[in-house]
């Protein structure tokens, strides 16, 4: 009889499993927190929560697999499945454990589920899509460079500024209105979002604006979790995507004089309306195309007909105040 039970361990230490990471690059510095925040958040209702939550599969004692998932934005009712890892490619354990985890939280308030899944894992992708229901939203294909040349470039100091309070509104407006319309419900930010990203960092951040006539028109920030390895988002309004190739000269003037510095990778999302200008100045920079991200996404529903329960199912749920909109779990013949 198998067993879903949420953990405070999100480590699996097992061999014989197969780890699926699927973070989106910009959350790589959410961390699960000291054991005081995770006992805080273990307690919180899922629209409270802050931190990661795992829920392992269990058989006679045995844990045969696990799922993570974290906040997606600032209001918590989007969140991301994180990671999945399962014993010995065990496929027919991952999509009772995805179910559980969209029905769980579904139930509870949010409204909306993300998954990134790397073109490097089609195995993924179509377990998410054809047995999970998710559906494909947008890409985000990954430029990198390892070799910045010289820190020389066609920019002026004046177009660049620290990030400021009175920049969040217009910034966000930039990047709210840059998302084809078809993708906003799934992939806005809020207002506050907006604040916990750039107010809320670590000191590995680096974040800029860059302004035209003292007026904000994008911004660029930089992050890496071990000062080698860089990653940046990069976003213009439209009347000013053609500033691209210099927002680009400015991150190499900075990042030129980084000590350990091995590569930079800009973080080019195909749902923006500027990604074409983006991708054209990347290329024209020496960047080269290293991989590629889908983002599947499931909006939480649930018909009048799944809400009758089968008796042939069953899972033991750790927290019974909270059900699930239906068990989707394994079946007794």
């Amino acid at each position: 009889m198998i067993k879903i039970k949420r953990t405070l361990n999100d480590h699996i230490k097992e061999e014989n499993f197969s780890k699926y990471m699927f973070i989106d690059p910009e959350k790589i510095q959410r961390f699960s927190g000291n054991i005081f925040n995770r006992l805080l958040n273990h307690i919180l209702p899922p629209t409270r929560k802050f931190l990661r939550e795992s829920f392992n599969a269990i058989e006679n004692g045995n844990i045969l697999g696990q799922i993570s998932l974290i906040p997606d934005n600032f209001s918590n009712f989007r969140w991301q499945i994180s990671s999945l890892k399962i014993k010995d490619n065990n496929y027919a354990l991952a999509k009772p454990l995805i179910d559980f985890v969209v029905n769980k939280y579904g139930g509870s308030g949010v409204s909306c589920f993300l998954v990134y899944i790397q073109e490097t894992f089609p195995e993924m992708i179509s377990l998410f899509k054809n047995e999970c229901n998710f559906r494909s939203c947008a890409k985000i294909d990954f430029f990198k460079i390892t070799d910045l040349n010289s820190s020389e470039g066609s920019f002026s100091q004046e177009n660049f500024k620290d990030m400021g309070q009175d920049d969040v509104l217009p910034l966000l407006e930039i990047n709210t209105t840059n998302i084809f319309t078809n993708f906003r419900p799934s992939l806005t930010s809020d207002l506050n979002d907006f604040k916990e990203i750039f107010f809320k960092s670590t000191q590995n951040d680096f974040i800029k604006v860059f302004v035209v006539n003292g007026i904000a028109e994008g911004y660029f920030r930089i992050y890496s979790i071990d000062k080698k390895n860089f990653f940046a988002d990069v976003i213009t309004s439209k009347p000013y995507e053609n500033c691209y190739g210099e927002i680009l000269d400015y991150m190499r003037n900075i990042l030129f004089l980084a000590p350990e510095f091995q590569s930079l990778t800009v973080l080019l999302k195909r749902y923006r309306d500027t990604a074409v200008a983006l991708e054209n100045a990347l290329v024209e920079d020496g960047y080269k195309l290293s991989e590629t991200t889908q983002i599947l996404v499931k909006d939480y529903w649930k018909k009048a007909s799944d809400m009758q329960c089968d008796d042939k199912l069953f899972v033991f749920f750790n927290d019974l105040s909270i059900q699930p909109a239906r068990y989707n779990s394994f079946s007794v013949e």
